[in-house]
Formats: C-alpha cells, structure tokens, sequence
C-alpha cells in the first residue's frame, strides 16, 4: 500500500521564473524552433531607438518570409505526423505517439530519403544507368539535418 501512495507524489517541480527557459532547451535539443508563444510576455527594453527599430525590420521580414514559404507549413509537426502515419508501414495514429520529436522527424527524413531512392532505382531498372552513377547504398546513407 506505501509503495502505491508512493508512485503518486511527484518527483520535482520547474519554477515559474525558468519554465519558458526549460521549454526552450527542450525545444532545442528536438529540433524544434522556438514559437512566439514560448517567448516570454513582457515586450523587451532597449538601449536605444535604433535597437528598437532594427527588432522591428527583423520581425517584420521573418513574418514576411514565413507568409511566403509553403514549405515552413509543409515541415510543421502535424504535418509530418500525418505524412509518417501514412506512409510507414507500422506506425499509425494510434503508436506514432509513442515516439520522441528527433525520433518522428529523424523517421520521416529516411521515408523521404528512400521513397527518392525508390523512385530513382525504379528509373534504373526501367531505362538503364549509362553514366553508371546510381549509389546502390544511397538507402542507408548518414542523415544530416
């Protein structure tokens, strides 16, 4: 019966003052960029108005260029949790949870990586290599993200 109450009481606490802190090297160590709603609340102060003004220009072009890249909306986490359940041959809706942000992104990069070596071996097959350049290990090749 102790050991029960045990398992219940928890473990440790993040303080209020550190947790945007905590989320962002969480965030960081999965890859993750950090949102606006993990920055924190109160507006910055600055040393001068060139400071302010430069903050501005960089908010600005980074809001600008989110609007125009599709494919930031392509590499968001619901996305490729969607594109992964999909296509994986084990993973679905109901197990993809049960992996880790590096491990869901890290198994989407090799989805991609072999659905492209699929294709181009496929290519191979049907027409031939003339140049001989097709990499038969391209499959299992080091990711770099």
């Amino acid at each position: 019966m102790k050991t029960e109450l045990f398992h219940l009481l928890p473990t440790g606490t993040i303080h209020p003052n550190v947790f945007q802190e905590v989320c962002t090297v969480i965030a960081q160590f999965n890859g993750i960029k950090t949102d606006q709603a993990l920055s924190d609340s109160k507006p910055p102060k600055f040393k001068n108005k060139l400071a302010k003004e430069m903050l501005a220009k960089i908010k600005k072009g980074a809001a600008e260029l989110n609007q125009s890249q599709k494919e930031v909306q392509r590499m968001e986490l619901p996305n490729i949790i969607s594109a992964v359940a999909s296509k994986h041959p084990r993973l679905n809706y109901t197990n993809i949870y049960d992996l880790t942000v590096t491990q869901l992104f890290d198994t989407f990069n090799r989805l991609c990586n072999n659905t492209s070596f699929d294709i181009h071996s496929m290519s191979i097959a049907a027409w031939g290599d003339k140049d001989n350049k097709f990499d038969y290990g391209a499959w299992y090749t080091i990711m770099h993200y």
